[in-house]
């Protein structure tokens, strides 16, 4: 890439999103050169990372070849940060120094994992579970016999907690209220939890982590007043808009995500945002 790039119209997000939007303009607009950066070195299903605990590969994960977006006519620059975005004049700054000018851009920066602030939280053997990195750094701690506390009883931590199970770690989960609650009423809540128990996975309801212990790593966690021994914690709490690249350009809305309107546009003219980063 030369130091200073110009492209009609610049997508920022790697992930299905953003992907989906490059390829939309391009098609809408054969004309208009589209180039898309993402920070991770390859698109990929993130709702797959879940195969790589379970001990399948980087391949699986692909949502196509490298050469795809290229046959779109689109440019892709892959493994590439942003770390400056000027809406004003339209300038995108790289960590490695070169810029991008552009016409329009369109923002999927998608979302980033929320941990609440627990004491401990950043000590080695502390993971959240958002892509496929994090997805190999939990297999890598996933052997037989250790334990895991994950922390989160929705769709994603019941998931998590059966594949670790299955492979034979000893797993605790919590939640704060009960295992599905944003989803199921009481009853089916109660049912998936003892059907969890059943099964040989520990279930705490109603309590959260309080701290978590060790020297370099994880030793282990304090819940309800007690000490539990752990090799490694797993915060599967949520997901709040990764916008940081924007600062205080655009308009937010309620969730602190971008703000658009039903085409997607934002508050400043000739700037879109789709995905987690957005809300309507």
């Amino acid at each position: 890439m030369k130091r200073l790039r110009v492209t009609d119209i610049l997508v920022i997000g790697g992930g299905i999103a953003g992907i989906s939007a490059a390829i939309t303009a391009k098609t809408t607009d054969p004309k208009k050169e589209v180039t898309l950066v993402g920070e991770e070195p390859f698109p990929y299903r993130r709702p797959s990372i879940f195969s790589l605990i379970e001990g399948g590969s980087l391949e699986d994960l692909a949502i196509f070849g490298p050469d795809c977006l290229a046959e779109y006519g689109i440019i892709s620059l892959f493994g590439a940060k942003i770390k400056a975005l000027d809406l004003e004049d339209r300038l995108a700054r790289f960590e490695d120094g070169k810029k991008i000018s552009f016409e329009k851009a369109v923002i999927a920066t998608g979302g980033e994992p929320f941990v609440p602030p627990v004491d401990g939280s950043s000590m080695n053997g502390v993971f959240s579970l958002r892509s496929y990195s994090d997805a190999l750094r939990i297999r890598k701690m996933a052997h037989a016999g250790a334990r895991c506390f994950i922390v989160g009883a929705g769709l994603i931590g019941v998931k998590l907690a059966s594949i670790l199970h299955k492979r034979g770690v000893k797993v605790t989960l919590v939640e704060l209220k009960r295992v599905l609650w944003t989803l199921l009423e009481e009853p089916l809540s109660e049912f998936v939890r003892d059907l969890l128990i059943s099964n040989g996975i520990s279930v705490i309801e109603g309590q959260g982590i309080e701290s978590i212990m060790g020297q370099e790593h994880v030793s282990s966690v304090k819940l309800g007043g007690k000490r539990y021994e752990a090799d490694f914690v797993v915060f599967v709490t949520g997901v709040r808009p990764r916008v940081e690249v924007i600062a205080d350009q655009l308009k937010f809305g309620v969730r602190g995500a971008i703000e658009t309107d039903e085409m997607m546009k934002t508050s400043v003219e000739g700037v879109y945002a789709c995905g987690d980063c957005s809300e309507t």
